[in-house]
């Protein structure tokens, strides 16, 4: 998954396209795609095998620049240490960078089941601009990984796209094997840096009664991830789904959001689902868990700028630097949530979970915790932290003078004590106090909060994006007509 951006604000359309998609996804493919790849790259000289599992793994360069401690060879060593060994793994690269390693970490394997599908590397595969994803980097992406799926080995059964710095438990595939029988889709939660996004620095990831294991994998965008589910692939390919093809549907969400598009389309078609709620045998990285159990020490000081989007985990060293350089950041130690079977990843035991984490002294101002309240908004909250977001929304209306209980203007803020809807003048610590009254709220009353309706949520946030877009469109189109002079004077 992705965060949010300004370019996420589509179509209102989103739900209905989703569903003539769905409609129209159940064309056959194209006969001659496994010819085409055995006359061309594909699988030629390659045996049919008798692999349950394709495994289409996404890399770069930079998944080789830590051999033997993470990136690809962590991930393809996961892969050899599953208890289910019938699986093939297909690698692809699209980068305007060579990945010299890549030949080398496939040879020192010595595993015939991992190969390389494709390298494509020019100038104008460009991930980035800046800090911000190229705009046509991830449709050419999915594109490759389309034509990487297509030449999974006859006898796949299972589908899994990943990227080629994540890491699976030993216990990956046979739970797949052991819960699979009748599904379409086997949906499991992991571990993530947009773990509850919306709640506080450190302590959104915390071990906790009640709080969830890991992130939780709700199927759609911004709560689920590319490799934390597996497809069936026999009704994948004769419905001829591509992720390439998603554009027409995405509501104007942009390519890196695909795989939250391609799970709700599925969804959508019907799919029989099997979800293995609170169990993590997947670590989309980095993760504040990886982090731990890898010794490294996690940052969470600004999780929505676009460098460090959901946190970043850094060495010792620079953590150190940090505390030394910047009097605003504090260190906590947390001892991160997980599903107790941390030791089914390599060389994992319970006490890495003791991670050490950076966050700004004020965490809970509006300017930290508020800003990533307003940044992953309604679509990205889980639901733990429903009632401290609502709270939230309530007070910023009220702050606006909206219509929000209370919200008469601004004099609705001043003083306090002043009945349920009272709180400070000034919006600096909104969140911290929203955040405050749910926890005594749902203690007082032990009130089960019922989650979000997403789908109208996603309507209204496209819709609001289109309204904001027409309305700048037509103030645009206003100036120009200023500037432009008559037809007849033009003649």
């Amino acid at each position: 998954m992705a965060p949010p951006t300004g370019a996420s604000r589509g179509l209102p359309l989103l739900l209905v396209l989703l569903a003539l998609g769905a409609m129209g996804a159940a064309a056959k493919p194209r006969a001659d795609w496994a010819a085409r790849y055995n006359k061309l790259e594909g699988r030629r000289g390659r045996p049919e095998g008798d692999a349950d599992f394709c495994v289409v793994v996404r890399t770069y360069w930079g998944h080789g620049q830590r051999a033997g401690e993470g990136g690809l060879r962590r991930l393809l060593r996961s892969l050899q240490r599953q208890t289910v060994q019938n699986w093939e793994a297909a690698l692809l690269v699209l980068d305007r960078r060579p990945f010299e390693d890549l030949h080398h970490i496939v040879e020192d394997f010595q595993d015939g089941r991992i190969w390389v599908f494709a390298e494509w590397i020019d100038k104008q595969f460009k991930p980035k601009e800046g800090v911000e994803w190229a705009p046509n980097y991830h449709g050419t992406l999915y594109n490759l990984t389309d034509d990487g799926i297509q030449v999974c080995p006859p006898s796949t059964k299972w589908l899994v796209v990943t990227n080629g710095d994540n890491e699976y438990a030993d216990t990956f595939m046979q739970s797949v094997m052991d819960s699979g029988h009748g599904v379409d889709l086997v949906a499991f939660d992991f571990y993530s840096r947009f773990q509850r996004p919306t709640a506080p620095s450190c302590e959104r990831f915390a071990a906790a009664p009640g709080l969830p294991a890991c992130k939780r994998n709700r199927l759609r965008w911004c709560h689920t991830d590319l490799g934390a589910n597996v497809i069936n692939y026999r009704r994948f390919i004769e419905e001829n789904r591509r992720f390439g093809a998603l554009g027409a549907v995405s509501g104007g969400l942009p390519a890196e959001h695909f795989d939250g598009v391609m799970m709700q389309l599925l969804m959508a078609a019907n799919w029989r689902v099997k979800h293995m709620e609170d169990v993590c045998p997947f670590n989309h990285a980095p993760s504040p868990q990886s982090c731990g159990w890898s010794g490294g020490v996690w940052d969470d000081r600004d999780i929505v700028a676009w460098a460090t989007a959901g946190g970043q985990c850094i060495s010792r060293e620079e953590a150190d630097t940090i505390l030394a350089d910047e009097p605003d950041t504090e260190e906590v130690t947390v001892q991160a949530s997980s599903d107790g079977h941390v030791t089914a990843y390599e060389g994992v035991r319970p006490e890495h979970l003791t991670v050490r984490c950076l966050r700004k002294r004020d965490y809970m101002s509006d300017g930290v915790l508020g800003a990533a309240i307003s940044w992953f908004n309604a679509l990205c909250v889980d639901d733990a932290d429903l009632p401290a977001f609502r709270e939230w929304q309530r007070w910023q209306r009220e702050l606006e003078g909206g219509d929000g209980p209370g919200g008469e203007g601004e004099g609705a803020f001043e003083g306090e004590g002043e009945g349920e809807g009272a709180h400070p003048a000034g919006p600096g610590d909104i969140a911290a106090q929203a955040s405050a009254a749910a926890a005594a709220a749902a203690q007082e009353e032990g009130d089960e909060q019922q989650p979000e309706n997403f789908w109208s949520l996603q309507e209204q946030f496209y819709k609001k994006g289109q309204e904001e877009e027409a309305a700048q469109g037509g103030e645009q189109a206003a100036a120009a007509a200023e500037e432009e002079p008559p037809a007849a004077t033009a003649r």
